[in-house]
Order: C-alpha cells, then sequence, then structure tokens
C-alpha cells in the first residue's frame, strides 16, 4: 500500500477510531471484587432470613423475661438489640433476594477505569 504525504496525515479508509479507555484495557486491567451469581445471592437470602428469625424470637423470649423484676435492665437491652439485628438482616436479606432476581450482583474496583464498580449482574 502506497501513501503520497502531503502535509497531513493520511489515514487508510479501513482504520478505526479508539478511545482512550479502550486503549487503556489492551494495555491490560484488572477487576478487584467479589461478584454473586444469582444463585448465590439466594443462598445468601436465605441464610439472613433464618438469622433474623432468631433474632425475632430472641426479642419475644426477652420481652417475656422482661417481666421479672430485677432484669429489666438487661432485657430491655437485650430486646433493642434483637430488634436492630432483625432489622437490619431482614433488610439485607431483601436487598440479596432482589440481586437474585436480577442475575447477581457485584462491588468492587476497576483499575482499567480507574472507577468503583456496584450494582446488579456480574462483572
Amino acid at each position: 500500500m502506497e501513501m503520497c504525504y502531503d502535509g497531513a496525515l493520511v489515514m487508510p479508509s479501513s482504520y478505526v477510531l479508539m478511545s482512550e479507555e479502550e486503549m487503556t484495557y489492551l494495555e491490560g486491567g484488572k477487576y478487584y471484587g467479589v461478584n454473586f451469581s444469582a444463585s448465590k445471592c439466594s443462598k445468601i437470602a436465605s441464610n439472613l432470613s433464618k438469622g433474623s428469625t432468631v433474632f425475632a424470637a430472641g426479642s419475644v423470649i426477652l420481652s417475656v423475661l422482661s417481666a421479672i423484676p430485677g432484669i429489666n435492665v438487661v432485657t430491655a437491652t437485650g430486646v433493642a438489640v434483637c430488634t436492630v439485628g432483625t432489622f437490619s438482616l431482614s433488610l439485607t436479606s431483601s436487598f440479596f433476594s432482589n440481586a437474585a432476581s436480577k442475575g447477581g450482583c457485584h462491588v468492587g474496583w476497576n483499575s482499567t477505569t480507574k472507577k468503583w464498580s456496584k450494582g446488579y449482574g456480574t462483572v
């Protein structure tokens, strides 16, 4: 292929423009993070749901025990801890259940784009 130089850069007719991001990827890059498949998210949601049930049962038991004089402060603190535990495990279980329905989830650092990557699906 012969090209003529007349003061301007002449490119072959079949060239393709590449963005800086694509060139960076060609040089190499890595994703540092975790991927959870849909089945793994489903298992995590199930286990968190079971843990939430245990905390809820503990809250009920401690509420019953609070009727005993002299241990009101201890049981009141226990009920508060169990209530917060139940709520947080239920909320997290809900997230993983939703992620399972959307094909999984991921979170991590993409060294190619130099950005955090998080969301549904896997990388």
